[in-house]
């Protein structure tokens, strides 16, 4: 790569190689980063600064890469800004490692330059509450339902077609979900199949 080479070039080369410290990439992994890729490096957060892709790597200083953080964190969603450093961070690193940058300018982030985010309590809804959102749900009502009784995911549960439903045996076959660009996509793991198949039978028998 010469030296007139940018974060995106940079960028689009590591999703080419698709792997990680687990080896390969899942699907849902390749297009989480993808769409990173898109919508954060090669597209800017703030109207008033070039996209970080159109930088050359040799203009990729500290500096640059805290503001842009910094911007992330004023305007995205504080997952997804911790999400776009960790992305960069990776890219930085897999350009460091085939020597087309002399060093790596997110490790060197002051710890206050890093977005702030701290998990929250995930809060279940079950009894009245549950009951109170269902009421509210409309016409999204048996959507609601079927994610509150079976712990599927929404991507799983849109991934469903009638063949999955097996209703006098009270199982829904997962094995697909369906992707943000709507197209079916499998799931992380086949265990995850196995697993979503006996909790649906479980929950599906008790509601029956």
């Amino acid at each position: 790569m010469n030296t007139v080479a940018t974060v995106g070039d940079a960028a689009r080369a590591w999703l080419e190689r698709g792997r990680g410290q687990k080896g390969q990439w899942a699907p849902t992994t390749r297009e989480r980063y993808e769409r990173i890729v898109r919508r954060q490096i090669e597209t800017s957060a703030d109207p008033a600064q070039a996209p970080l892709g159109a930088l050359t790597l040799t203009e990729l200083t500290v500096d640059r890469v805290a503001l842009w953080s910094q911007a992330n964190e004023a305007r995205l969603a504080p997952t997804t800004a911790k999400i776009a450093l960790i992305t960069l961070n990776q890219v930085c690193r897999f350009a460091l490692r085939r020597g087309w940058l002399a060093d790596n300018p997110v490790a060197r982030l002051e710890p206050g330059e890093n977005p702030r985010w701290t998990p929250g309590r995930v809060a279940i809804l079950d009894g009245d509450d549950l009951a109170k959102v269902l009421d509210h749900a409309g016409s999204y009502r048996p959507l609601f339902e079927i994610l509150a009784y079976t712990g599927l995911r929404i991507g799983e549960l849109l991934g469903l077609v009638w063949a999955d439903v097996d209703l006098d045996g009270g199982i829904l076959h997962v094995h697909r979900q369906l992707s943000r660009g709507r197209v079916h996509r499998p799931l992380k793991t086949d265990a995850a199949d196995l697993l979503h198949e006996a909790r649906g039978r479980a929950r599906l028998s008790a509601r029956g």
